[in-house]
């Protein structure tokens, strides 16, 4: 009945953009087809490196504040959630359902 703090950061897609776009890498552009592994190409590479990144910001977090159930939500709740260790709750619609729980 009380939040309890969170983090807002970038997606999967949002993190292969910000490398793309600061970069002269020769890539397609972002993509889906995660993988546990290391790319072999600069495609793959850049994918994994966005999903190796957001994966350690949600396990750090959770190690270092978690103790109870972990909820993982947003738009890449579902492509993030078999990379990740223990047990999560994916509720795609956490905030929504939050602000349906405030007083009219």
């Amino acid at each position: 009945g009380q939040h309890l703090g969170g983090v807002i950061a970038s997606g999967l897609t949002t993190a292969q953009q910000a490398v793309l776009g600061a970069t002269r890498f020769a890539a397609t552009g972002p993509a889906a087809g995660f993988t546990e592994g290391l790319g072999s190409d600069t495609d793959a590479c850049v994918r994994q490196g966005a999903l190796h990144a957001c994966a350690g910001l949600v396990e750090r977090l959770a190690t270092r504040h978690g103790g109870g159930p972990c909820y993982l939500t947003g738009g890449d709740a579902d492509s993030l959630r078999p990379h990740l260790a223990g047990d999560w709750i994916v509720v795609p619609d956490l905030i929504l359902e939050g602000l349906q729980q405030l007083p009219a």
